[in-house]
C-alpha cells in the first residue's frame, strides 16, 4: 500500500511546481523583450534583456544552449550598438563557445551559434590583432557557407562577412589569395543580396576599403581607381543620412586627388 505524502513531501513538490512556473515566465519574458528589441533598435532593451537572460540561466539547472547563445547575442549588440565594452565581448565569445558545446553536432542552432562566434572572433581579432583568432572566424564561415542552399536569404550575409574578414587578414598580411577571395566575397554578397540599400551600401564600403589597401601595398594606380569606383557605386546607393556617408563622400575627393596629382 503507498503510503501518503508527508507534509515536508507536499511544500517540495508545491516549491518545484513555483520554480518551474517562474521559470517558464521568466522565458517567455525573455523572449518578448528580444522580439520587441528587434522591432524597435532600442538599445536600453539590450540591458533588460541581459540582466533577464542571466536570471534565467541562473535559474536553470542545466547549460540551455540557446539562452546561453541568447546572453551572448545582447552582450555582443551591446558591444557593437551601444558602447565598446571589451569585456562583454569576451563574455560572449565564451558563452556563444558554451552554446555551441551544449548544442548536438549537426543541429542548426550549432550552425548560427558558431556563425555569431565568428562575427565575435572578428571584432576581437580587429582590436588585438591577433590572425589565429580571425583564422578560426574565416573558418567557422566558410563551414556554415558549405551547409547553406544557394537560394537561402542569409547566404549573402555570410558572404560579406567572409569578405571583410579577409579584407581585415590582407591589411595585415598582404597575401594576394586574401585579396582576391575578399574581393569575390565580398562582390557575391552585395550582387546576390535581399538587404537594404544601406546594408549594401556597408559592404561596398568594405570593399573600397579592401581595394585601397591593396593600392597602399602596392602602389598601383589601377587599384585606387577601384576604389574609386567602388566609393562611387557606395554613393550611389547610400542614403546621406548613413553613418559613413559623409566619410565616403570625402574618401572619394582625396582619391580623385590622389588618382590626378
Amino acid at each position: 500500500m503507498k503510503k501518503p505524502a508527508t507534509d515536508s513531501q507536499d511544500r517540495a513538490c508545491i516549491s518545484i511546481t513555483v520554480a518551474e512556473g517562474n521559470y517558464v515566465i521568466q522565458q517567455d519574458q525573455l523572449e518578448k523583450l528580444v522580439q520587441s528589441y528587434r522591432a524597435s533598435n532600442d538599445p536600453d532593451l539590450l540591458e533588460e534583456v541581459m540582466q533577464t537572460a542571466r536570471k534565467v540561466l541562473g535559474a536553470s539547472v542545466e547549460d540551455d544552449a540557446k539562452l546561453l547563445h541568447t546572453l551572448a547575442w545582447a552582450l555582443y549588440k551591446s558591444y557593437k550598438e551601444v558602447i565598446e565594452d571589451f569585456d562583454g565581448l569576451e563574455e560572449a565569445m565564451k558563452l556563444e563557445r558554451k552554446a555551441i558545446e551544449a548544442s548536438p553536432s549537426d543541429s542548426m542552432d550549432r550552425q548560427r551559434f558558431s556563425y555569431w562566434l565568428a562575427l565575435q572572433l572578428g571584432d576581437y581579432s580587429y582590436h588585438i590583432r591577433n590572425l589565429d583568432d580571425a583564422d578560426e572566424a574565416i573558418g567557422l564561415i566558410k563551414s556554415s557557407l558549405e551547409k547553406f542552399p544557394d537560394e537561402s536569404p542569409i547566404k549573402a550575409a555570410h558572404m560579406a562577412n567572409l569578405g571583410i574578414l579577409l579584407k581585415e587578414k590582407y591589411s595585415v598580411l598582404g597575401v594576394e589569395d586574401d585579396f582576391g577571395s575578399g574581393c569575390e566575397s565580398l562582390e557575391t554578397a552585395i550582387a546576390s543580396s535581399p538587404e537594404d540599400q544601406n546594408t549594401i551600401a556597408t559592404w561596398l564600403e568594405k570593399l573600397a576599403d579592401l581595394y585601397d589597401a591593396k593600392h597602399d601595398n602596392l602602389g598601383r594606380l589601377e587599384d585606387l581607381e577601384e576604389a574609386i569606383n567602388v566609393v562611387k557605386r557606395y554613393l550611389e546607393k547610400a542614403s546621406k543620412d548613413h553613418r559613413h556617408w559623409s566619410k565616403q563622400l570625402s574618401n572619394y575627393s582625396n582619391y580623385l586627388d590622389s588618382l590626378h596629382s
